[in-house]
């Protein structure tokens, strides 16, 4: 779910009002063409001391970004909170499925700009 969050939140800050206009259409393809587009959207997970959840982006300090660049969301899972679950398919590869409950709070950390530089701060490409 925080992945999907993410890249909704992110488009709606492009894609306002109740109609999109040829602009936003033109400034989503801009995105999608652009570092955006070519980011990985696959966070990074480390536990809060609360039981909240960190998910860190590429970009974020804690992945591959420079002190202080914030990439993250902050997630409370709800009931159930996370579980993990390791298995192997018929052709014998290891499996890890990671499941995060519907989350009850999610909180979208960004200090880094991804619609003209992409998320990597550091020039790493994933």
């Amino acid at each position: 779910m925080p992945p999907q969050y993410y890249l909704i939140s992110t488009l709606a800050e492009i894609l306002t009002g109740d109609r999109n206009s040829e602009a936003q259409r033109v400034r989503v393809r801009e995105v999608a063409e652009g570092g955006f587009g070519g980011m990985v959207v696959n966070p990074r997970q480390s536990k809060v001391g609360d039981g909240r959840v960190l998910l860190a982006y590429e970009g974020d300090e804690l992945v591959d970004g420079t002190v202080g660049a914030r990439h993250r969301s902050v997630v409370k899972p709800g009931p159930g909170g996370v579980s993990s679950v390791m298995g192997y398919s018929e052709s014998g590869l290891m499996i890890l499925l990671i499941r995060l409950q519907v989350p009850t709070e999610i909180d979208l950390q960004r200090n880094v700009d991804v619609f003209t530089k992409g998320a990597t701060t550091r020039g790493a490409k994933l």
